[in-house]
């Protein structure tokens, strides 16, 4: 068998049916192992984009993202109806979305409750988005895996597999689809699916964020608990009035943008995303300011560890140990202060804190820090005997 027929053997059967896709697309790879979505080259410009396959999908929606691309979804540029194997099917040609699920986001990165809030507040406004449309489409499978989390911190909602137009005429839906644990009731038969539906998904995704990250954030816990009610009448009505549940008198601006690094690794809250999260703070952002405040405050943690003098202190083999034991803890303070790698966050506690309480607590543990570190020189003086 000649390479040539080796190669065609592997291609999805749709490049080996349609003349269309073969002449267009050079085929790149499956999308997570999944036999219905690829990645593709179009050999016109060489720009990749994602190529779905769908044997039950609303052609209408497809469409209408095309006329009118929603932000926050990704851009559609090209659907036609094709046939494999017999089978009616859809393919959708849409763009590529170079992030990573937001379940993997959560679960590689230690996220506070302000990062928790952005989340959900860009979700929401997705949503609303798409339910303002004439008419409603409402997504169906709103859940973590389905969401895509891009450099800059913005959400991408995807998947509209099973999406559908509320068309308000109906009793129930006509096809029971959905993800156990994410599905709403309805969309097992008992009503036809609307804005309601989605917001059961909404809550169902921040209650998973929740139970991940353990973040301990009371209004959150309520949000969900109404999103998720059995009752669609017991939900939120539109996503609107859940945007101002969330927003409160907070300015929802504030909220617009979450800010990651581009290798989606835990990033503090700035104007700058995170270049190397792995570098000391005052140098994760490039930002020159940063760096040069960080120069000075390190030096000054040395200079001052080298200079210490402990009058109890006579044997200069101890006091190295002693000036040693608190530049470690010079050091553990400005990490934890600068929550570098999410160090904050990991203390559950002050999760529920207000801004204020969030600083007092913090000053509070950076004095226990620096109390821990002379007691620590203390005891390596007494256990190696030197005096």
């Amino acid at each position: 068998m000649s390479d040539e027929n080796k190669k065609t053997e592997l291609l999805p059967e749709l490049w080996n049916e349609d003349d269309y896709i073969s002449g267009m697309y050079d085929y790149l790879g499956e999308v997570q192992k999944n036999k219905t979505v690829y990645l593709v080259r179009s050999r016109a410009d060489g720009t990749v984009y994602v190529l779905r396959v769908l044997t039950v999908f609303d052609e209408c929606i497809y469409r209408a993202f095309k006329e009118y691309p929603i932000k926050g979804t990704p851009t559609v540029y090209e659907i036609y109806r094709t046939k494999l194997s017999g089978e009616d099917c859809l393919v959708v040609i849409e763009e590529y979305i170079r992030g990573v699920s937001l379940l993997a986001f959560i679960e590689l990165k230690a996220i506070d409750e302000l990062v928790l809030r952005s989340i959900a507040y860009q979700l929401a406004v997705i949503l609303k988005e798409l339910h303002s449309l004439t008419p409603p489409v409402i997504h169906r499978d709103v859940k973590p895996d389905n969401i895509l989390v891009m450099g800059d911190g913005t959400l991408i909602l995807t998947d509209f597999n099973i999406a559908r137009n509320k068309t308000g005429v109906k009793s129930r839906d006509t096809l029971i689809m959905g993800t156990e644990g994410y599905a709403a009731p309805e969309q097992f038969g008992f009503a036809e699916s609307d804005e309601r539906t989605d917001i059961y998904g909404f809550g169902a995704t921040m209650r998973e964020i929740l139970s991940i990250t353990g973040i301990d954030y009371p209004k959150m816990s309520k949000i969900v608990d109404k999103c998720t009610a059995i009752d669609p009448d017991d939900r939120f009505s539109n996503m609107q009035e859940l945007i101002d549940m969330l927003t409160g008198k907070t300015n929802a601006s504030k909220l617009e943008t979450m800010l990651v690094d581009d290798n989606n690794i835990y990033s503090e809250k700035s104007g700058h995303p995170v270049k190397d999260p792995y570098a000391l703070p005052g140098f994760r952002r490039g930002v020159p300011w940063h760096m040069i405040v960080a120069v000075l405050g390190y030096f000054s943690a040395v200079y001052i560890s080298l200079s210490l003098k402990i009058e109890s202190i006579k044997n200069e083999i101890a006091l190295n140990f002693a000036r040693v034991s608190f530049f470690v803890g010079f050091m553990a303070i400005i990490f934890f202060s600068c929550d570098y790698r999410g160090m904050r966050s990991k203390v559950k506690w002050m999760q529920g804190f207000s801004k204020i309480g969030k600083i007092c607590a913090t000053i509070l543990i950076d004095i226990v820090l620096f109390i821990v570190s002379f007691v620590i020189a203390e005891l390596l003086v007494l256990i190696i005997g030197l005096e």
